[in-house]
């Protein structure tokens, strides 16, 4: 089915149509949102972490820092230099690296972040 359809079969003006679609993407957005995971204060009460030790985080540019679900537990983050290969991570456990401050991921590679106005 086209709009054109929808449209005409429900008698609606192009700019009530517009409204009906703006309508359901923004419900679309907010029922997304409000279905990513979120913590309760006592999450971390029942995980059990096996973390890193100092001896496994000594390389250069490694600390250890709070991660995976809910910061629970403690992982071994590496910053990550420009030229280096980086993943994008949206949702999930923390990842165990990314690129150091002054530079994004793209396209697989750690660069400098440009000015954008």
């Amino acid at each position: 089915m086209n709009s054109r359809f929808i449209r005409t079969v429900c008698n609606l003006s192009e700019i009530e149509m517009a409204c009906i679609v703006a309508g359901l993407l923004l419900a679309f957005c907010v029922i997304t949102i409000n279905s990513l995971p979120t913590c309760p204060k006592d999450a971390c009460n029942t995980v059990k972490c096996v973390g890193p030790n100092h001896d496994d985080c000594k390389k250069p540019n490694q600390e250890i820092i709070r991660g995976g679900r809910c910061n629970c537990c403690f992982v071994c983050y590496t910053y990550l230099d420009e030229n280096e290969t980086c993943h994008f991570h949206l949702l999930g456990d923390t990842p165990t690296s990314g690129c150091k401050s002054g530079l994004t991921c793209r396209n697989g590679k750690c660069v400098k972040r440009t000015q954008t106005l």
